[in-house]
């Protein structure tokens, strides 16, 4: 497994020390005052323990020298993989089904958000 940063949050998290989740149709969004992070077409999602005092010590999290307010894409991840095969006893199970889904992951102060997605979008912030 290896990781891509994707984009820095300092800028849209600083000032928030908590943000709204809003799961709608296939869609998650993150929301942050005015800015909207949505992850489109969100398989699953998970939000919440462990905060910043366990993850700064975890292997998990620190292997890759992750920092918190970055989005980060995993890559060849083992939580996808472990969907494949879960999802591999259903009779028309085919891999190809996750080829276009990605693990996605923030790591918050008080608590972590992670997605499997196929993307993800900015809204309310200048480019």
């Amino acid at each position: 497994m290896t990781v891509k940063e994707e984009v820095k949050f300092e800028c849209i998290t600083k000032d928030y020390y908590s943000f709204s989740l809003c799961k709608t149709n296939d869609d998650v969004t993150l929301v942050f005052g005015n800015v909207h992070l949505v992850f489109l077409k969100c398989l699953i999602f998970k939000c919440g323990y462990p905060n910043e005092e366990i993850y700064m010590h975890y292997d998990y999290y620190t292997r890759f020298s992750m920092k918190k307010n970055i989005l980060y894409e995993l890559i060849e991840s083992d939580w996808l993989n472990e969907l494949r095969v879960m999802n591999s006893v259903h009779l028309r199970h085919s891999d190809s089904i996750f080829e276009n889904d990605k693990h996605f992951i923030i790591l918050f102060e008080d608590e972590v958000f992670e997605c499997i997605a196929t993307s993800y979008k900015l809204i309310g912030i200048d480019s």
